[in-house]
């Protein structure tokens, strides 16, 4: 089951008040460590991470059968008061007087929770054989990390995660069982009820596992950190199970958008092109007065919402309807064009359960727009009305009445009325009476002169007045078709964007994006469906620019130096013209340019890229680390041999023993580069290499290669298509401010060759030993202002076919960051790094080993340049003598 994370994280300095003003204290006997608690195996589908530092305080030296008597009494007293299960108030609960010594000792504490009673009774356990005191929390801060299944969420709302939060904070955990009495948003028998879904009694059993970890501070003391695992058990979705089961389904945003020609928004909900709006996810915040039904759906129009206290989204100012957004809506409306609505499995209004976490809903018309307020703030609504009434919605409630013979009545209308004052005519949309609904009256949303009472239900006509549609057909298939692996020009589409793009399987309607290179495979469980397509081989005419970039000499270069203080050293050796790069002091990058010659060579790099079209390696894309929208893939497709690496990616490696000859001539080619590029020390040579590849506008985005893991130096053979491989400072050096927002300035970070205004920069770090920060902060804000929201490239070089980049200085992963972005339609990059043995699983290490016959070594295809000369020339000797060095030009 998909799970979603949510973490809050918190801090006190006071005690845990206890629901039951009870604090059962227990001591392990001198030398016996308590016995751990086991988890029951059927109650970790929800699953809650605490991480608690605390600070013990000792009580004072007692008799310990005394203390035991105590505990005891205090341990039934909990044992009554739970049976009572009288509700509490927080005014009712009262802490625990403790008597603190001066000097506190640092102790293990296990917290845990009562599994009788629903409000959390916190249990502290001393674990140390030095004294016979006991211990309780005195000063504790918490992490805490709600680990909740994604088709259960709505059962937590953000008053329950609050609740839990309070809580740790020192606040009575209340019951959290709920009524589950349907919203009176309908008083109707004809009409499904919006339901409001209430969490379950999560705190009604829970068990924990904490682990000790001792460590000392600064001043030698030593210090505690408890970890506990508390597990809850599963909650339980109460709506009824579906009518049926939706056609067309997807377990991930980038999934359902890949797959999806119709709706390609990964965070906004309606997706929108040219003023039209094409579909509408329905998920978690659909506003106050939503509802939804089996052919009904009234949901809030996006803008204006924002964060209140509790963290929950809520309108926070007025909606304008003039914006993008309202007139795209409007014009579906005025133009009768249909939309697709897609279901989410946040939605609380759907009256029956979700089986996935995005489901196909089908087309849709919007039959009415209007304006209303939430909160004393303007939002405009949306009233949306399925097309196909002949037919029972798959999301119906499986208790819910067939379809009558006769099909649903469309006789039913609405009741409409004009405003006596803006002579605006407007339907009936609440129970209560007609209110004026247009925003621009005066007269707008009062009822008959008074206020409008928060609370509403939905006229009961307005509800069931359905409209027929049938002059116009969908401009979509829920269902795209399949691409004809026979059809016309099927053969380029697997490294066109449509060929990394996603498709439908046809037996289990599953949404995919292309995960592997040689086909789309569903991702279903038991589903054995596979889609590939014929790959005409691509040749370097087709992805070269024609002959312009075909050099038979010494390659002409096109780099651009964006920054003037960056010094450049260009170097011959033999057909290689080698562009030397020095960003900053001890921070290089090299770039090798090749020509056909080189290329063209017995297991060059024209036999490589041909090799790398028919030879399977594994090449996948992979969920991005540090995606704004979880599970979102790579633009690009990669494999890993030698050492594991973890990038951006987390890509699976292989050892260099499984690698084809094409990956361990990579290594050999990029060693050399990397042995040509080091002038100040050893060069202990290469046990990695990723493949990476790319289709027409795949790319990497800005990253940096600084990973703790990797030594100094990166080099990468380029093939296929050119690319921009794009260089800038990162943003807190470029700027001096060391938060996203630019209001902390940081008079620590280095002053670097092409940062902004440098002497303004100079003269805050002046100014910083003599103000404190709030003053510093300001002058820097001002003295900065204007600079951009990014860091402009330093450098931009052109990557041809058959070219080498090396990276050389640790400086230069941690102050510059770099991008690469290809040209044209197909290309591959083969990167060669070192990993330290020393930071990895002992048992990963056979991977990185790797044997080279020195026989083979390469040398830049120095040859290739002596035969040249010779013919040109006729003087072998003398070309071989000056091939053979290394000449700075």
């Amino acid at each position: 089951m998909p799970v979603e994370q949510t973490e809050i994280e918190v801090a006190s300095d006071r005690e845990p008040q206890l629901a039951n003003s009870t604090k059962r204290l227990r001591r392990s006997p001198r030398g016996r460590k308590p016995q751990e608690e086991q988890l029951d195996p059927d109650m970790t589908t929800t699953t809650t991470l605490l991480t608690a530092s605390t600070t013990s305080t000792q009580l004072p030296n007692v008799d310990p059968n005394q203390q035991k008597r105590k505990s005891s009494m205090a341990g039934a007293t909990a044992n009554q008061t739970q049976e009572s299960t009288k509700p509490r108030t927080r005014a009712s609960t009262k802490a625990l007087d403790l008597q603190t010594s001066s000097e506190p000792p640092r102790k293990k504490l296990k917290l845990a929770a009562s599994a009788d009673d629903r409000n959390a009774v916190f249990t502290g356990k001393s674990n140390t054989e030095e004294t016979h005191g006991y211990s309780v929390p005195r000063r504790t801060s918490l992490i805490v990390k709600f680990y909740i299944p994604t088709a259960v969420r709505p059962l937590f709302p953000s008053s329950s995660i609050n609740t839990l939060r309070r809580a740790f904070q020192g606040t009575v955990v209340p019951n959290l069982a709920q009524s589950n009495e349907p919203s009176p948003l309908v008083s109707s028998p004809n009409t499904s009820q919006a339901r409001t879904l209430q969490p379950s009694p999560v705190l009604s059993s829970l068990r924990s596992i904490s682990q000790t970890k001792h460590t000392c501070d600064s001043k030698g003391k030593q210090r505690v950190t408890t970890k506990a695992k508390i597990v809850t058990p599963p909650v339980v979705d109460p709506r009824p199970n579906s009518w049926g089961q939706p056609e067309v389904w997807a377990e991930s945003r980038s999934d359902l958008c890949a797959a999806l020609p119709h709706y390609k928004t990964y965070q906004g909900a309606a997706y929108t092109l040219k003023g039209v709006v094409h579909a509408m996810l329905l998920d978690e915040d659909c506003g106050e007065r939503s509802y939804m039904d089996e052919n009904i759906v009234i949901t809030r129009a996006g803008g204006g919402i924002g964060d209140n206290e509790d963290g929950k989204k809520e309108q926070t100012k007025d909606q304008d309807p003039r914006s993008a957004k309202i007139h795209s809506f409007t014009n579906n409306m005025d133009k009768e064009m249909p939309l697709q609505l897609i279901l989410g499995s946040k939605n609380i209004h759907c009256p029956s359960k979700i089986p996935y976490r995005y489901c196909a809903m089908g087309p849709f018309h919007i039959t009415y727009i209007w304006a209303e307020k939430i909160k004393g703030k303007v939002c405009f609504k949306y009233r949306i009305q399925k097309r196909n009434l002949s037919s029972k919605s798959w999301w119906a409630a499986k208790t819910s009445q067939p379809l009558p013979h006769a099909g649903p009545d469309t006789k039913i209308k609405a009741f409409s009325k004009e405003c006596d004052d803006c002579h605006v005519t407007n339907k009936q949309v609440y129970q209560e009476g007609w209110i004026c609904l247009n925003h621009a009256c005066s007269s707008f949303w009062t009822l008959s002169g008074s206020a409008v009472p928060r609370e509403l239900r939905f006229d009961v006509a307005f509800i069931n007045e359905l409209t027929v549609f049938d002059v116009w057909e969908p401009p979509h298939n829920m269902k795209p078709d399949l691409i004809d692996p026979n059809g016309e020009h099927s053969e380029r589409i697997p490294v066109n964007k449509q060929g990394w793009g996603g498709i439908v399987c046809p037996h289990c309607g599953r949404c995919n994006a292309r995960r592997h290179w040689d086909a789309w495979r569903c991702q279903t469980e038991g589903c054995s469906f596979i889609r590939s397509l014929p790959h005409k081989m691509v040749y370097l005419n087709d992805v070269n620019n024609g002959l312009l970039d075909t050099f038979h000499g010494h390659a002409i270069p096109a780099d651009t130096i964006e920054d003037p203080k960056i010094t450049l050293k260009v170097v011959k050796h033999g057909f290689f013209r080698m562009h030397s790069y020095c960003l900053s002091p001890g921070s290089t990058i090299s770039h090798f340019l090749s020509n056909e010659p080189i290329n063209a060579t017995p297991g060059g790099a024209n036999d490589v890229f041909y090799a790398l079209q028919k030879v399977d390696i594994g090449l996948q894309r992979f969920p991005m680390k540090s995606a704004v929208v979880p599970g979102m893939l790579s633009a690009h497709f990669s494999s890993n041999f030698g050492m594991p690496y973890k990038y951006v990616v987390d890509v699976n490696s292989k050892g260099f023993k499984d690698a084809p000859p094409e990956i361990l001539e990579a290594v050999r080619r990029c060693t050399w580069a990397g042995e040509r590029t080091i002038q100040d020390g050893p060069f202990g040579g290469f046990n990695e290499c990723l493949v990476v590849g790319y289709f027409t506008d795949g790319q990497m985005h800005y990253h940096d290669d600084g990973e703790s893991t990797l030594g100094p130096t990166v080099a990468s053979w380029s093939l296929g298509c050119p690319a921009l491989m794009s260089v800038r400072m990162k943003m807190k050096y470029y700027s001096g401010f060391k938060d996203k927002n630019r209001t902390k300035y940081d008079p620590s970070l280095p002053i670097l060759n092409g940062c902004f205004r440098p002497e303004a920069r100079e003269r805050l770090n002046e100014l910083a030993r003599t103000v404190n920060a709030e003053t510093l902060n300001a002058a820097a804000i001002k003295a900065m202002k204007g600079i951009r929201s990014e860091a402009p490239p330093v450098l931009v070089m052109l990557l041809r076919h058959g070219d080498f980049m090396v990276m050389h200085g640790e400086d230069i992963q941690k102050y510059y960051e770099h991008a690469l972005k290809p040209t044209d339609k197909l290309r591959f990059a083969l990167t060669c790094r070192y990993v330290k043995p020393e930071m990895l699983d002992k048992g990963e290490l056979w991977k990185g080993k790797i044997n080279l016959d020195p026989a083979k070594k390469y040398d830049g295809d120095l040859k290739v340049y002596d035969d040249k000369m010779e013919e040109r020339y006729g003087k072998r000797d003398l070309v071989m003598k000056d091939a053979s060095a290394t000449i700075e030009v």
